[in-house]
């Protein structure tokens, strides 16, 4: 399952999520993560990995997004987990 998060935080913050999940980052603090966890299990890994009060979104993404202008690669990473 493809997840879109956000939350506002120090960078290396986003460089630790970056590394401990399996996430692409498409601009600063905003992540795709491709794990098999449910919503929630995401969420509350994400939130103990940041600092505390960290605002935090997470949300499943039922279809393809569509996007310009983020991190390199982004699209192309998206469309390595979403299509056969």
């Amino acid at each position: 399952m493809i997840y879109l998060g956000w939350f506002d935080a120090p960078k290396s913050a986003s460089d630790t999520v970056e590394a401990e999940f399996e996430a692409k980052r498409l601009a600063d603090g905003l992540f795709l993560f491709d794990t098999e966890a449910a919503r929630s299990k995401l969420y509350h890994a994400l939130k103990r990995a940041l600092p505390e009060d960290t605002p935090l979104f997470v949300a499943l993404l039922t279809d393809e997004a569509k996007f310009k202008g983020l991190a390199d690669g982004s699209l192309k990473w998206l469309r390595s987990r979403t299509r056969g």
